[in-house]
């Protein structure tokens, strides 16, 4: 049995039995961890601790590896009030949490996925509105930290560098972008200046990213071709899946 403690997002919250739930959250240097919660229904000790989207301080024990395990004590840092008070904040921070459930696995840590998220809500709460092509940027962001993310950066055929080309396509199923040489019938034109958009995301630290406002140009474009591309290379992720998406604008 071995003992742990790290900051932790709560991802899902679901009951077991009338007194206990079951966790799943994400921590700061331990990955994505499954856990119960010992009468946490009725208990005063956990308080909002392990309410969805809280930031807390969480202890919990560890048995025998591929069994759930238990959550000890937890502590709320942060509860995000905005998020829980306006139903599309809601909506729009649910689907952040799904994506991380449906694509990264557990007990695997990953640098850099938890200063995402925990960037991501903070985004969402501060921010007036949170329009789709935001949403489109953080999605972005995650693909990058994930190593799954469309070629934007060269030709996917002949490897020319996209600061050299006047004219880019988008071919979802190939994963990028293709020069005006290599490109196929029918796929369709991607500005450069979107292109260099997205290069510049990649980039981008999470403050600049709080503070990024995408170009019209991005928000009108980039959405869909987004979503194309994840649908043929982004393995788990079927938009059916996304309750939280039909609530969505």
């Amino acid at each position: 049995m071995i003992r742990y403690q790290d900051q932790a997002i709560i991802l899902k919250s679901s009951l077991q039995g009338e007194r206990d739930k079951r966790l799943i959250f994400l921590t700061k240097t331990h990955g994505k961890k499954a856990a119960f919660a010992k009468g946490a229904v009725s208990s005063k000790r956990f308080g909002p601790a392990l309410d969805l989207f809280a930031v807390s301080q969480i202890e919990w024990v560890e048995k025998n590896e591929g069994e759930i395990q238990r959550i000890e004590s937890a502590e709320t840092h942060h509860e995000f009030k905005a998020i829980r008070s306006d139903f599309q904040k809601m909506a729009t921070a649910s689907y952040f949490l799904e994506l991380l459930l449906h694509l990264f696995p557990e007990n695997e840590p990953l640098p850099g996925i938890y200063e995402y998220l925990a960037n991501t809500l903070y985004d969402v709460d501060s921010r007036e509105t949170f329009e789709q092509s935001l949403r489109t940027t953080y999605e972005l962001k995650l693909l990058f930290l994930l190593g799954i993310s469309p070629e934007f950066t060269a030709c996917l055929s002949c490897s020319t560098q996209a600061t050299h080309l006047e004219f880019l396509f988008f071919k979802a199923s190939s994963g990028g972008i293709l020069c005006e040489s290599c490109t196929e019938p029918a796929t369709p034109p991607i500005a450069k200046s979107i292109v260099m958009e997205l290069q510049e995301i990649a980039s981008s630290n999470f403050k600049r990213l709080r503070s990024y406002t995408p170009s019209q140009e991005f928000s009108s474009k980039v959405p869909a071709f987004l979503h194309q591309f994840m649908d043929f290379h982004v393995p788990g992720y079927e938009r059916r899946k996304f309750k939280s998406l039909s609530f969505l604008k």
